[in-house]
């Protein structure tokens, strides 16, 4: 893949990231999960969390352009959550925690994401190929 195709694919995968982030964000501080927001914490303090999570989802979710449709279900997606706190905030020493808010936060976000990402589909331009690996 050229550079000028590979820096394409990326920004689509990067606006992909951006919408998903757009819904997972207000969820997530929402719950407040570490209750950092209510304890004085700046808006951005899980900005860095949300950004994982939507990484996650948009480029393991939707398969990188080899589905390009949502194959994450609520479970998955606390799992994915709860992974991504711990490793934030948890101790190393301990398993993660798979807590009840985890799940209840997925149940919240997966209705809202997109179901689709036709930019991300292979070959969704004709002259121009979008699989990153092609």
């Amino acid at each position: 893949m050229s550079s000028d195709r590979f820096k394409a694919w990326e920004k689509k995968i990067m606006a992909a990231e951006q919408e998903v982030f757009s819904v997972v964000k207000p969820i997530i501080d929402k719950y407040d999960p570490s209750i950092l927001l209510r304890m004085g914490a700046p808006s951005d303090e899980y900005d860095s969390e949300c950004k994982k999570i939507a990484e996650v989802i948009v480029r393991e979710g939707f398969g990188l352009g080899y589905g390009s449709s949502l194959h994450f279900n609520e479970e998955e997606l606390g799992n994915l959550i709860a992974f991504v706190w711990h490793m934030e905030f948890g101790q190393w020493s301990r398993r993660p925690q798979y807590l009840p808010h985890f799940y209840e936060m997925a149940r919240e976000i997966l209705p809202q994401l997109p179901k689709q990402f036709p930019a991300l589909r292979p070959n969704h331009h004709k002259d121009e190929a979008v699989n990153p690996r092609g």
